[in-house]
């Protein structure tokens, strides 16, 4: 999310000099410092979970193997786990959501000095997307990682990992694709299409029997 805000805030506010910053071997450096950082920042507590006993009950209250709701099959006291993890999070959530408030920040202020509403709009679309999918990763985020779970309650903790883990990721390739043309295009033939058979199977239907 936060590289994807600063590519968002080169196409804007240095339109151009985008394509000279943002080449194919800067998306690759970026995206092999996000796999590495990732890997050497939950190593350590990936590597003190596995190593914890689980005498424990087998059935976990959640519908995937989490963090909070593994620890709580051990049996050991895992309090040290959970605040390592927590500070784990918190740096990286914030450290994120910083990068990404500064790129939006950038960006609304070069909006708003853009003299004609036709290119105020135009460099507002080109952003809206990805910042409705921003608004709801960091809110479920940090609402399911950084907020303990036992202040709202399992059930509310459920929500959010629904909305972290499937709605965010199932409405990425829709509100991304849907801003192109073509597949604009594409859906509404494939709606039209769809509804004109199903109105010819419900006719055939109800059609009388041919003696």
């Amino acid at each position: 999310m936060a590289a994807m805000s600063f590519d968002k805030y080169i196409a804007i506010c240095q339109p151009l000099h985008s394509l000279a910053i943002i080449n194919s071997r800067f998306c690759l450096k970026l995206i092999l410092a996000c796999w590495v950082v990732s890997f050497f920042v939950m190593f350590p507590p990936t590597i003190m979970i596995v190593q914890l006993p689980f005498c424990g009950p087998s059935v976990m209250n959640h519908f995937y193997c989490d963090t909070p709701f593994l620890l709580q099959l051990s049996c050991m006291n895992t309090c040290f786990i959970e605040e390592l993890m927590l500070v784990i999070l918190i740096i990286i959530i914030l450290s994120a959501l910083i990068v990404t408030v500064i790129s939006y920040g950038c960006i609304i202020v070069t909006i708003l000095h853009i003299p004609s509403s036709t290119g105020r709009k135009k460099a507002f679309s080109t952003c809206s997307a990805h910042l409705m999918v921003v608004m709801i990763f960091y809110s479920t985020s940090i609402c399911r990682y950084i907020c303990p779970a036992h202040r709202g309650g399992w059930h509310s903790d459920k929500v959010f990992a629904f909305f972290f883990c499937i709605v965010t990721q199932m409405l990425n390739p829709y509100i991304y694709s849907l801003r192109n043309n073509q597949v604009k295009h594409a859906l509404k033939r494939s709606v039209v299409k769809a509804f004109s058979s199903s109105l010819s199977q419900s006719r055939a239907g109800l059609a009388p029997p041919v003696d």
